[in-house]
């Protein structure tokens, strides 16, 4: 029988069976409408899971799509490729409808659909700055952590005491808190740390003189000390200009007048780098949309619309800077995690989903009395702290009698320093110091202040440690705890989620101190939170913990540091490149391997004193901690040898020289005038130079006749032909392998390549790798090779940008690890090579085979070369040292010089130039290669490589300009840093007629645009000669173009060093570079 017969049957059976209803409206009680009997059901049931198929997928996919979601769902998430979601809808759509197993797996899948999405969304288009008073953090809840309302209460105290039954303030300060004897953090911290404690504590927290449950700045570290707490206080600080500046120095929190200099310090340096941060913003014009301030005519609003974006974007992008020094200088510190060279840090910022959902973000925060409280660490402050404070008590109260002074004395006191208070914060001046004419202080007053707290070691936590001179401030603080009725110690701690104490002798083991407040509070459940915190044991040095304070403290501070960050949505979900712009999000990011250990006060110290910090000083690179606690730390790590511990001293400001005839005097005494860079090429090469650094001429002319021989530079027509046709092949294979085809609806086939990343730079890598070194390129002809292209050329820029671009301290740490790991890599290709081809010294058997495995060939095209090296006698490790810098001299700085001719002459402006450029690539006569030379030598004039070179004195001088009606002679004393201005010379109108038109017939003097002197460049015919080959081929290409824009446009800004312009670019992170960028040109097939 056919199933329908049987359906039909059972069906029959079973209305027929069936009684009369009893209901009174005649219809039966309700029941599942597939209940026709148990017969039929089965049937039914059958029926409907053949309809619906096997609910068992066998397919070995489907297993490892679940396993997938079991190791990764609440990690790197769910690889979507192994078809898991997709795979159980069909498990799902197969099993029965009316099954626990199917009614759970649908409300897995809804609910992980539901989740995927936030609800309600935490982030609004038109919100992504940050309110001056803190307000609107929570879109949802606008006032939470706003400035001007009441405190939180995070605990409710439940222990009754009566008022009567409490101590005295002052006797619970003179038993419990006053500090007996001085004892030195045991950490090694200095009094830096607590100086920028500070500025996290006066970010929090401003109570209300008149009122003390309200707090007056917001509940996020949003810098408030130094933006303001509110539209007001914002406004008083800020230039509004166009420019999105600050007042130089200037900064809103008066309070700090009461503090120890070092925190007025801390926030120049904050205020410094806000301005650093929106000069950068402006210059780099991300978006395009702001524009020079000379072009807004008088009273514009739109000058003020720009002033609010580029102000607000760059206090994003400094509180960002804040949240990473207080993760990686300050938590870390905390931790230990300098001490035993950890880089490694918290990070609350990213999404955390667990089996329970996902961890809250961005959803607000709001301070509580009780951290109020907690955040008073007056026990840390250093003896020349203590000093400085006692100076101000007796200046202030008239008297060294600290006890003599109530609460009245104090009361009138504050008012009187209140109403006194400079209104202007452009007119505030503190420890003396006098403003300059800028509004700025001078550099080594701000660094001196600094040095000071560096070197002044902060001290313990803990009871008996607060320096007598605050007595009052102590009492001022027990008194607003209790009129805030806080919580007990106990309670706090079962808050936090820790065991309470049984007794006194729990909360600190000292009988005195255990004694002591026994006697004040009798039970340990009486102990009063404030004085509880202070006195608490502390916790031992060691792992993981480097604070030293009390045991509840320290999870309190921890807790609170990772809710103020994570509530905060300006550090969590609006904390994107969108709002930041991609330069400012990559700016205030922690770099683990910058020699400090991932210290993020370090790079402000660096950028914002320039010329005082050296780029290994340990004053910069570990401010936290104290010169003689952080060598010791070293010691134990074993790198002392890599850091300058001695106190630093201001670096001279370079005297810059602006014409040819001077530029010639100091390039041509290598007596006077010393390369600056000799120390870097040293590390490159092992320790033993190489010409280019060698000052006398008994070092360095015999060994750069020797390399241009080799080379065939010298007096070698054939060479110069080789070399040419050399650079022109390699320049058309790279156009023909690294371009695409596109073709348009109408018109021709066109290509599109990068010019300067694919070809430019390509051609100049393979010279320097193949040619020069023997580094073995992994490309399609060889597979096999070690390195790509693209890594070969990272290696010989660092290289090159350490020895002659590092004039940066804020990078030179990683600059010149990064180059040392570069050139342990180089010297080694090198070695190799030239132990390949020393006589009677062949490699090994097995050693061959390698090699001949790696490159295809036994033979390789730096040999026949090095073969002429080898032949002077000299050692391998000398050798190597020659090689490594001809290839950083002769690699990617030849790729920038030809980079830069080619965008020169694709711009609107020289249209003219590049028709001419064109027609003379066509033609290969000695004329036609003349005047092409002359037009490479006029974009290099007016687009050099580098602004100048700089010279070290080492002898009295005085330097003869040209023209000294114009240029005065400049007295040069040893130790003077001279900085040789290539740009400004060559656009000298005395030395150049009308400079800034393009002149291919210029004389001689334009030879200077690749250096001059004792260290001119060895190779400047070969140049000339192979960089007129590049040009000429991708200027021959048929209606060359740029591609559309952004892709076709240079990305770059002009920026001035010492009064000479330089360009600099924007590489695809976003950073800042010396380097060109992407540069996509097309043309036609």
């Amino acid at each position: 029988m056919s199933n329908n017969i049987v359906t039909t049957l059972l069906t029959a059976d079973y209305l027929s069976s069936r009684k009369l209803p009893v209901a009174p409206d005649g219809r039966w009680e309700p029941v599942e409408s597939s209940n026709h009997g148990v017969v039929l059901n089965f049937v039914e049931k059958v029926q409907a899971q053949i309809k619906r198929g096997d609910p068992i997928l066998h397919d070995p996919q489907v297993v490892e799509g679940f396993v997938d979601a079991a190791l990764h769902a609440n990690t790197i998430g769910i690889d979507d490729r192994k078809m898991l979601f997709q795979n159980g809808l069909t498990i799902l759509q197969r099993l029965d409808p009316n099954s626990n197993l199917s009614k759970k797996m649908n409300n897995v899948a809804i609910a992980d659909l539901y989740n995927s999405l936030t609800h309600p969304p935490t982030n609004y288009l038109g919100t992504e700055f940050r309110d001056a008073d803190g307000g609107r953090n929570n879109n949802y809840f606008p006032n939470l952590g706003r400035a001007g309302q009441p405190y939180a209460r995070g605990v409710p105290g439940k222990t009754p005491i009566p008022y009567h039954e409490l101590p005295d303030p002052g006797l619970v300060f003179d038993t419990l808190l006053k500090r007996r004897k001085l004892e030195a953090h045991p950490g090694g911290n200095s009094s830096l740390t607590f100086a920028f404690a500070s500025l996290i504590t006066h970010s929090l927290f401003r109570t209300n003189p008149y009122n003390m449950n309200i707090n007056d700045t917001s509940s996020y570290l949003d810098l408030s000390p130094l933006y303001g707490v509110d539209q007001t206080s914002q406004n008083a600080v800020r230039q509004k200009d166009g420019t999105g500046s600050l007042y130089p120095d200037v900064f809103s929190e008066e309070r700090l007048g009461l503090l120890p200099p070092s925190v007025s310090a801390l926030l120049c340096i904050f205020n410094r780098n806000h301005n650093f941060i929106a000069t950068n913003l402006l210059t780099i014009n991300e978006r395009k949309k702001w524009k020079p301030i000379a072009s807004f005519a008088p009273n514009d609003p739109a000058l003020l619309q720009q002033d609010e974006e580029i102000f607000q974007t760059a206090r994003l992008i400094n509180c960002g800077h804040f949240m990473s020094v207080v993760f990686g200088d300050y938590v870390a510190g905390f931790l230990g995690l300098t001490r035993t060279g950890s880089s490694w840090s918290m990070n609350p910022f990213d999404p955390i989903k667990t089996d329970d959902g996902y961890v809250g973000r961005g959803e607000g925060n709001h301070v509580s009395v009780e951290f109020n409280l907690l955040y008073r660490w007056h026990a840390t402050i250093s003896p020349q702290d203590e000093k400085w404070t006692e100076d101000l008590f007796e200046s202030v109260f008239k008297t060294k009698d600290f006890d003599s002074i109530d609460l009245q004395k104090f009361g009138e006191a504050v008012r009187e320093l209140r109403t006194h208070s400079e209104p202007d914060p452009r007119k505030r001046n503190f420890a003396g110091l006098v403003r300059q004419p800028n509004g700025a202080f001078k550099d080594e007053d701000i660094a001196n202040l600094l040095n000071d707290a560096v070197e002044s070691p902060a001290s313990r936590y803990g009871a008996r440690g607060t320096p007598g001179v605050l007595r009052i401030v102590e009492i001022l603080a027990m008194n607003q705890a209790r009129k805030w009725g806080v919580c007990t110690m106990n309670e706090f701690r079962a808050f936090l989620g820790l065991k309470q104490f049984d007794s006194f002798e729990e909360w600190n083991p000292d009988p005195e101190i255990a004694g002591a407040a026994r006697a004040l509070y009798k039970h340990i459940n009486l102990l009063e939170l404030y004085p509880g915190l202070q006195a608490e044991q502390n916790m031992p040095l060691g792992s993981g913990s480097g604070l030293c304070c009390g045991f509840t403290m320290m999870r309190a501070i921890l807790a609170d540091a990772i809710c103020l960050v994570r509530g905060d949505r300006f550090f969590t979900t609006d904390f994107t490149p969108a709002n930041l712009t991609a330069w400012g999000y990559n700016d205030c990011q922690r770099d683990p391997n910058n020699g400090a250990f991932g210290s993020a006060l370090s790079k402000l110290l660096l950028r914002n004193l320039p010329q005082n910090y050296r780029y290994n000083s340990t004053y910069g690179l570990f401010a936290f901690f104290t010169p003689a606690a952080t060598q010791q730390n070293l010691k134990v790590l074993k790198l002392t040898n890599q850091y300058d511990f001695t106190r630093p001293a201001q670096a001279p400001i370079p005297k810059v020289v602006s014409t040819l005839k001077g530029i010639g005097q100091v390039f041509n005494d290598p007596v006077r005038y010393k390369v600056p860079y000799t120390s870097d090429m040293n590390l490159l090469t092992q320790g033993v130079g190489m010409f280019l650094i060698y000052d006398t001429p008994a070092k360095h002319d015999p060994d750069r006749l020797l390399a241009t021989r080799a080379l065939g530079l010298h007096d070698n027509p054939e060479a110069m032909k080789w070399y040419a046709n050399y650079y022109r092949e390699q320049t058309q294979f790279h156009l023909k392998t690294k371009s695409f085809r596109y073709s348009l609806p109408s018109g021709p086939s066109s290509r599109y390549v990068d010019i300067i990343q694919d070809v430019v730079n390509m051609t100049s890598v393979h010279w320097a790798a193949d040619q020069l070194c023997g580094v073995s390129l992994k490309t399609a002809a060889n597979p096999r090779g070690l390195f790509t292209e693209k890594e070969a050329y990272d290696m010989f820029m660092i290289l090159f940008t350490c020895v002659f671009e590092d004039v940066d301290a804020e990078h030179g740490w990683v600059l010149r690890n990064t180059a040392l790991q570069a050139s342990q890599i180089v010297n080694t290709c090198i070695e190799e090579s030239l132990k390949e081809v020393m006589p009677k010294s062949g490699l090994p058997y097995i050693a061959n085979t390698i090699n001949t495995w790696i490159n295809g060939h036994d033979e390789k095209p730096c040999h026949k070369w090095m073969r002429e090296l080898v032949k002077s006698k000299k050692s391998i490790k000398d050798l190597t040292g020659l090689v490594i810098g001809l290839a950083v001299g002769s690699s990617v700085n030849y790729a920038q010089a030809c980079a830069q001719v080619v965008d020169f002459y694709l711009k609107p402006e020289y249209e003219k130039e590049k028709a001419e450029i064109v027609r003379l690539s066509q033609l290969t006569d000695h004329e036609s290669t003349r005047l092409l030379i002359g037009y490479i030598k006029e974009a290099q004039r007016l687009a050099p490589q580098f602004p100048g070179l700089s010279r070290v004195a080492v002898a009295s001088d005085v330097i003869k300009e040209s023209h000294p009606e114009k240029h005065p002679d400049i007295t040069i004393a040893p130790g003077d840093i001279i900085f040789s201005s290539y740009y400004n010379a060559m656009t000298d109108p005395d030395d150049f007629p009308d400079p800034f038109t393009v002149n291919p017939n210029r004389p001689w003097a334009n030879d200077w645009v690749q250096g001059t002197g004792f260290h001119g460049c060895p190779g400047y015919d070969y140049a000339q000669h192979t960089l007129s080959e590049v040009i000429r081929v991708i200027f021959s290409l048929k209606n060359l173009r740029r591609a559309a824009p952004p892709a076709g446009i240079l990305s770059g800004f002009d920026t001035s060093v010492l009064g000479t312009k330089q360009h600099m670019y924007i590489d695809p992170t976003g950073n800042i570079s010396p380097w060109p960028g992407s540069l996509f040109v097309t043309w036609d097939e």
